[in-house]
């Protein structure tokens, strides 16, 4: 049987210790200080170092890595490997996908296969990190395609909020009026990845309730799910992070195995500090947030 190794992009935000484990190649998302390139924490590049320069206002901004930087990556996993799946954040949501198509077809990488995700962040990460699962008990990577795309794809959800629109409202994520709204009431719109886009179900907290609302939408989640592996990421708050994971471990039915993971910089130059969001293969419903 051929060996498969995978690659991903660093919005994965998938922790060190499985890119390690797994042997994942990540190709780059850069970060552009003040028209200074730098690479992602896993190269050059910490969280904390970063968030530190982003709340005090210096100017930074995100870019996909050149064609130059998808082909290294392709061929040092090709040394080792007789396979790739390359899995990307949603096309929807960044040029990473386009511009693997285009490498994967200039070079012609007959053995790599692109897969969007259709995902952001770690919800990207979750589907890395079982399709590496899934390679690791001896599936083919056919075998592994079409457990992603039928399974594990179309029933990924991430739920979060943002503690600031500021940062949204820079990329062009939302609207001025949006965000003028949120900045005056302090109120936070939740926010889902549908069909790889972000979109809001409609609902906005008060911030001193949003908390309690992930709760109760973890509450929703808990039996519903098809995976056992549950991420809870946060971007500079792993304290406020820890304490929600413990609540969703105590909740009955809850999943087996919910890790923590924190939102790098090029996802964290979008959403800002303080976020919070959870990701899981399962059930989902826009009527869960008409109870909150």
């Amino acid at each position: 049987m051929s060996k498969v190794g995978i690659i991903t992009d660093s919005t994965c935000d998938l922790p060190i210790e499985y890119i390690k484990k797994h042997d994942i190649g990540v190709i780059p998302v850069n970060v552009i200080f003040n028209d200074e390139e730098v690479r992602q924490p896993i190269f050059d590049l910490t969280n904390e170092e970063f968030y530190r320069r982003l709340v005090a206002g210096e100017d930074i901004k995100s870019g996909v890595s050149s064609p130059k930087i998808f082909k290294e990556t392709i061929d040092k996993q090709l040394e080792k490997y007789d396979e790739i799946l390359l899995i990307t954040l949603s096309s929807k949501l960044s040029a990473v996908n386009q511009t693997a198509h285009l490498v994967v077809k200039q070079f012609s990488y007959e053995n790599v296969t692109v897969i969007d995700s259709l995902c952001g962040t770690i919800e990207t990460g979750l589907v890395v990190l079982l399709a590496a699962r899934k390679l690791a008990e001896g599936k083919s990577k056919q075998e592994v395609i079409k457990y992603l795309e039928k399974d594990i794809i179309p029933n990924v959800h991430l739920i979060s909020y943002a503690a600031t629109l500021k940062f949204l409202r820079k990329g062009g994520r939302i609207g001025r009026l949006t965000h003028l709204m949120g900045t005056v009431l302090n109120i936070k719109p939740i926010f889902h990845i549908q069909d790889g886009e972000i979109v809001s179900p409609g609902r906005v907290m008060l911030w001193q309730n949003i908390e309690d609302a992930i709760k109760k939408l973890m509450a929703k989640v808990a039996g519903k799910q098809k995976e056992e592996l549950v991420f809870v990421a946060h971007s500079g708050n792993p304290e406020r992070c820890q304490k929600l994971i413990d609540y969703f471990k105590a909740l009955p039915n809850a999943p087996k195995e919910i890790l923590m993971a924190e939102v790098g910089p090029a996802v964290g130059v979008h959403v800002g500090p303080d976020t919070i969001g959870f990701v899981w293969v399962g059930e989902y419903s826009d009527e869960w947030f008409k109870e909150l």
